[in-house]
């Protein structure tokens, strides 16, 4: 039988060459490199060919001077070296080749697919992959050890030292390290712009990068400045489809976005996403995350029904993606979509689907399911389902703290689990939830400045609803201080500091302490032209303290200066712009200046039509019809804000609750009272009492209306009860404004009236109108009423004169201002004839009633029973004017 013989292959000495691929491998997971390094250390163990083994030593002894997936360890490079035969003098030329070729910065695809055996490297954002498998921390332990050691062997210059770096820096923003991350990133655009010119592409792209981080920062115009230089140079040398140019129009949108120019953000966001579809096709995660910006824009500008149908094409493509990875991240981005419109039941469903679809592929503790768990709780707290939020978040914090108690993302959870704990009225465990966040973010207030904001400013309105005002006002101006001297006057988080102080002072009606810090940082920002988002947000808030001392000029005056402002920052058509225009209308109504209102709130119409605000522009001018006895327009115009309202809200949003709130008031005023209403009426005062508590204005407003109803059907019980219900609460502090405040007296009036208990009537309704008389512009709408109350009360007890000198004022300003056929006027010219009835002027009494009675029905806009009412009047009229003429006849 015949043996074969057998010979071993020849060693084909394919060693592993990091100087053509370290670049490369710098943007890869760190842990590729730990993986070779233990590759070529089992390899220069086990293998027989000598040359080989010396291949590998010599790539070892690499690596622990370079920190390249080992330790920087000199004596075992050392070691290393000498078993791979070169000397030093050899081993250094090598060391120095590595930077060589890493300057060339440009590899042919062959070489990475001989060395790396494979043809591409394409994946999902570095820094992203690492938040997502919950090893951020690691990854920045590792990229700090890699950094160190090529410092150490390179210098501080060095190109691989530069890439590193821009990795890190993103690792810093990912966790909230702002300050560090624009740091790091000065570092890298330094040595890009040494080593290639500062027209070069790299320099420009780690410019790119450095004004996305300075733009998450706060200082939103320098960003601009920065990304504006980069995108033109892009564009200029490089195609618009070349992702260089992409990405820096991304981090431009994005600080647009930031600034709160939607408009702009917007165009910038349909440029890219136009491009991404036609590159990558429609189902690529780049275009959908373009597309998910370009909805977050439009529905920054208002533009619900936009943003409603791209989000629901992005929806659909969610589903089709075919990795269900990635279709959860697009349900989590829907989440915000959804929730930024107050569609919580479908924000609610999106974080469910996403958060099912997560613990499916990844498990429960995978850092992608904890955000899941956050923004379902997000979901939760939106809809003041309190302790299901609660049980949400803290699940996320006990599985972060497997990445250490002191990670940002663990800090940020707690200060949301403080906030919930705030909101559930458990004062006590918030201030000691948040307090424990505080003492681990220090007080170095350049530190992850947006959490440490949030941290503080939580901390003052803990303090100041455990009744601690003091300690509260000197965490307000701690924290105001704080970010002053760091950050500056018209830094955004200064002036959101600013803006939270002045709350704090409004909440205790000291409204003149609000105008005047208010003011101060608003006179510096017109002193230095800065007048984006965060002056315009000031100026919103110094129009309504005006407003509610009573300061209607210095409000008007404001308000318009504010528009001009916000036409210049943002536009016309911006949400701010709209809000001020809608604010300084509001403000002639609160003057008593209904048909300027009027006219602003009709222009207005057409400018915010298909926006969310067009509900608040509708409910306004509703409020002018109802004043001016409209009540059928008013009616159709607070049915027709429910239906806005729930277009895009769930029935259960505060803003659907206040507007059926709205109505229901309207209803209780001018229609029969059945006990059907009052069930309506009670299920949204309960709502409102969940939502808001029994101290909020709008709880107020609606028992007071339904206290009023009741007066109207003879249930002074029920009515007593109620006002008595209100009497025990602290009623000036519940409704801080004064003509809210007397609102409130006048009805109570009303309810002494219909006890009979003319006295007390008459004394609160004299106090109701000397308020309004300090506050109101003669003659406005609300003197009038207390002017034509008082006639009424003055009347039934027998003081007729002083009663028609009032009703004749009354009259008199109603014919001239609304013209003698308004329902206004005829009302105020009904009750004047009634006063002369009484009076035994009888030919004057009757002369008023049938010329009431003529315009009623020639107008026709009265229902049925209005115009018999107005004929009983004038046959009683007639008949007693008839009887004394026959008595003096006889």
């Amino acid at each position: 039988m015949a043996v074969s013989s057998m010979t071993s292959s020849p060693c084909i000495h394919n060693v592993f060459q990091l100087e053509l691929l370290l670049e490369t491998f710098d943007g890869l997971d760190y842990v590729l490199s730990k993986d070779v390094a233990d590759d070529m250390t089992r390899k220069a163990r086990l293998t027989t060919c000598n040359e080989c083994k010396k291949a590998y030593e010599c790539q070892i002894a690499i690596y622990y001077r370079i920190g390249f997936g080992l330790a920087r360890d000199i004596m075992e490079s050392d070691r290393h070296r000498k078993l791979s035969g070169l000397s030093e003098f050899e081993f250094n030329e090598k060391l120095q080749n590595l930077e060589t070729i890493y300057g060339t910065r440009m590899l042919p695809t062959d070489i990475v697919e001989k060395e790396l055996g494979i043809v591409a490297l394409v994946g999902i954002d570095l820094v992203e992959q690492y938040q997502f498998t919950g090893r951020i921390t690691a990854a920045a332990n590792a990229t700090r050890n890699a950094i160190e050691a090529r410092e150490l062997e390179f210098g501080k210059d060095s190109l691989s030292t530069a890439k590193l770096k821009a990795t890190q820096a993103q690792i810093y923003k990912a966790q909230g390290f702002i300050s560090k991350a624009e740091q790091v990133q000065h570092d890298v655009v330094s040595i890009y712009s040494k080593k290639f010119g500062e027209e070069d592409g790299f320099t420009l792209e780690a410019n790119s990068v450095l004004g996305l981080i300075i733009a998450t920062q706060g200082s939103l115009m320098s960003a601009e400045q920065i990304l504006r230089k980069v995108t033109s140079k892009f564009e200029a040398g490089l195609s618009m489809q070349h992702p260089q140019t992409l990405f820096a129009l991304q981090h431009l949108g994005t600080t647009l976005y930031f600034q709160g120019r939607y408009e702009d953000a917007a165009e910038i966001f349909r440029k890219i996403t136009d491009v991404r579809r036609e590159t990558l096709g429609e189902l690529h995660l780049l275009t959908i995350k373009a597309q998910i910006d370009l909805a977050s824009a439009l529905q920054g500008q208002g533009l619900l029904n936009d943003a409603d149908t791209l989000m629901r094409e992005i929806s659909q493509k969610g589903s089709h993606v075919g990795d269900p990875i990635i279709t959860s991240v697009i349900s989590l981005s829907l989440v915000d979509l959804y929730a930024g419109q107050g569609s919580m039941d479908l924000a609610r469903n999106s974080a469910f689907r996403a958060r099912n679809l997560l613990e499916q592929q990844l498990g429960d503790q995978d850092p992608l399911v904890w955000s899941s768990l956050e923004s379902e709780a997000m979901v939760w707290g939106a809809k003041a389902e309190f302790k299901r939020e609660e049980e949400l978040i803290r699940k996320s914090i006990s599985a972060k703290e497997s990445l250490g108690d002191s990670s940002m993302s663990t800090l940020n959870s707690k200060i949301s689990l403080s906030a919930n704990l705030m909101r559930q009225a458990m004062l006590e465990e918030s201030r000691a939830e948040i307090e424990g966040v505080i003492e681990r973010l220090g007080d170095d207030f350049s530190f992850a400045p947006e959490s440490v904001f949030r941290a503080r400013d939580l901390l003052a309105q803990c303090l100041w609803l455990l009744g601690e005002k003091v300690k509260a006002e000197s965490e307000h101006q701690k924290l105001l201080n704080s970010f002053r001297n760091s950050f500056g006057d018209n830094h955004p988080l200064t002036l959101k500091a600013v803006k939270s102080f002045a709350a704090f002072y409004q909440g205790q009606s000291r409204w003149q302490d609000s105008i005047v810090l208010v003011s101060t940082f608003l006179d510096a920002c017109r002193t230095t032209g800065k007048l984006a988002g965060a002056a315009i947000d000031l100026s919103t808030q110094l129009v309504l303290a005006y407003r509610e001392r009573n300061q209607y000029r210095e409000s008007i005056s404001l308000c318009e200066e504010a528009i001009g402002w916000s036409i210049q920052t943002v536009g016309p058509k911006h949400n701010d712009t709209l809000a001020l225009k809608n604010l300084l209308a509001g403000t002639y109504f609160y003057m008593g200046q209904a048909g300027k209102a009027e006219q602003l709130f009709q222009i207005l119409m057409e400018e915010v039509a298909g926006r969310y605000m067009e509900m608040y522009v509708v409910s306004n001018l509703a409020d002018v019809k109802t004043q001016q006895k409209d009540i059928g327009k008013a009616k159709e115009l607070l049915e027709r804000v429910i239906d806005l309202a729930q277009r895009w809200k769930d029935k259960g949003h505060p803003d659907v609750i206040k507007a059926k709130g709205s109505l229901l008031g309207l209803r209780l005023n001018h229609e029969r009272v059945t006990k059907e209403l009052l069930d309506e009426v009670d299920e949204n005062v309960e709502e409102k009492i969940k939502l808001f508590g029994l101290n909020h204005p709008t709880t107020f407003k609606t028992i007071t209306d339904k206290a009023d109803a009741l007066l109207s059907v003879g249930d002074l019980d029920g009515s007593r009860a109620l006002y008595d219900q209100l009497e025990n609460l602290d009623t000036v502090n519940i409704l801080q404004n004064k003509l809210r405040y007397a609102t409130y007296v006048a009805k109570l009036a009303n309810a002494f009236f219909h006890r009979k208990d003319f006295e007390k009537c008459e004394q609160l309704e004299r106090e109701a109108f000397e308020i309004r008389k300090q506050v109101l512009e003669p003659d406005s709408p609300a003197i009038l009423t207390s002017m034509a109350n008082l006639a009424s009360v003055l009347c039934q007890q027998g003081k007729l004169e002083e009663a028609e000198t009032f009703m004749k004022h009354v009259a008199t300003v109603r014919c001239e201002r609304d013209g003698r056929e308004s329902l206004l006027s005829l009302d105020a010219m009904n009750d004047l004839a009634s006063i002369y009835y009484l009076k035994g002027r009888l030919q004057e009494s009757v002369a008023i009633f049938k010329e009431n009675l003529e315009i009623s029905e020639r107008i026709g806009v009265e229902s049925p029973q209005a115009i018999l009412n107005r004929q009983a009047q004038l046959s009683q009229a007639q008949r007693a004017l008839r009887e004394r003429l026959s008595m003096r006849t006889e």
